[in-house]
């Protein structure tokens, strides 16, 4: 079990200066010298009993958890001018008024680490909500062979963003973020915040070690049972997308299919898959529809159809690169990102 930090460390995490009383274990830790000034501060707070009723408050988010029906797994409330993210039976989290102080009180049974998880995670998909910043839940990584830009892999839980992701990363991309990407834009380009140093995988897909080259990477696993790999990743704080990857697992292919979509159809799958569910705030929900129409718009957004047995492999994924590095370079100038033309697709023949 991983203990709360003696002193305060600080972190770089989705373009923040972190400051945190409680280690964050796959945030990337500030380089020695960083003058950035602090964007949030997480406190440790009392330790107390969290119940699993809600809050009292207004209630900006809320979703039930499977394996506990009828029983919510995090509760998000406004109360009085204060915000409070409860995670039923592990921790709650005040934040205040300006979402950039956050105080967490940890259950007496929580695991420190377990708090952690849904600090990096569902906590800051919150804050950042709160704060007029759009976050999609993807995972991202960058590569030599788009000039340097990143690739999002978007879509809900279970559709093997990190499982691409991680053989991506295998075949030589550099991890920008993994399961939250906060969004940014520039110069009209969409583009991807620096986040996480480690990328989580279930159990089940721990054969995607066997794509890396000795010495494999740093592994671990976490205490929600996830196992955790520390990548190499793109220092970078901002990292301008190329395009947004929508993985579709499919058993009946043998060779990988790339279709660009229209962007209303994009559209309908970004907001069906957020990063944080149960979102009742119409502000939050209006900022991040907002958000996404102009991703949709600035940036392709491609299904790619993979063949996936219980997993996909090196192949299929090395398949991928290879069809996205023609695809680009086809459809967009090198000097930046152009605009596709809706409803073509291309496969690599098998």
């Amino acid at each position: 079990m991983l203990r709360c930090a003696v002193a305060r460390t600080s972190y770089l995490l989705h373009g923040c200066m972190v400051t945190s009383d409680l280690l964050l274990p796959a945030a990337r830790p500030a380089p020695d010298g960083a003058t950035r000034t602090t964007s949030l501060v997480v406190e440790l707070g009392v330790v107390r009993p969290i119940p699993d009723d809600a809050p009292v408050g207004t209630v900006l988010a809320t979703v039930e958890h499977d394996e506990r029906a009828g029983t919510a797994f995090y509760t998000a409330v406004e109360d009085g001018g204060e915000l409070l993210f409860r995670v039923h039976g592990v921790c709650d989290v005040e934040v205040d008024a300006t979402a950039s102080r956050l105080v967490c009180h940890l259950d007496p049974s929580a695991d420190p680490e377990l708090a952690a998880v849904y600090l990096e995670g569902a906590v800051l998909a919150f804050v950042l909500g709160m704060r007029g910043e759009p976050v999609l839940h993807a995972s991202a990584v960058s590569c030599e062979t788009f000039g340097g830009r990143a690739i999002a892999l978007a879509g809900g839980a279970g559709a093997g963003k990190s499982t691409v992701t991680a053989l991506l990363c295998a075949s030589g991309c550099s991890l920008v973020t993994d399961d939250l990407l906060r969004l940014g834009f520039a110069a009209g380009s969409a583009v991807a915040r620096g986040g996480c140093r480690e990328l989580r995988l279930r159990q089940g897909a721990a054969s995607v070690l066997d794509a890396f080259a000795a010495p494999r990477p740093a592994l671990r696993t976490t205490a929600d049972g996830r196992l955790a790999l520390r990548l190499d990743g793109d220092d970078r704080e901002s990292v301008e997308l190329a395009a947004v990857v929508l993985p579709w697992p499919d058993r009946r292919l043998t060779r990988v299919e790339l279709e660009r979509l229209a962007p209303a159809e994009a559209l309908v799958y970004l907001a069906q898959s957020p990063k944080l569910e149960g979102w009742r705030s119409r502000d939050v929900l209006a900022m991040q529809l907002a958000a996404l129409t102009r991703l949709v718009t600035a940036t392709p957004v491609l299904r790619a159809r993979i063949p996936w047995a219980s997993l996909p492999t090196i192949g299929a994924v090395g398949d991928l690169l290879d069809i996205l590095r023609v695809s680009i370079a086809r459809e967009f100038p090198s000097a930046g990102p152009g605009r596709a033309r809706p409803g073509r697709s291309t496969s690599r023949p098998g």
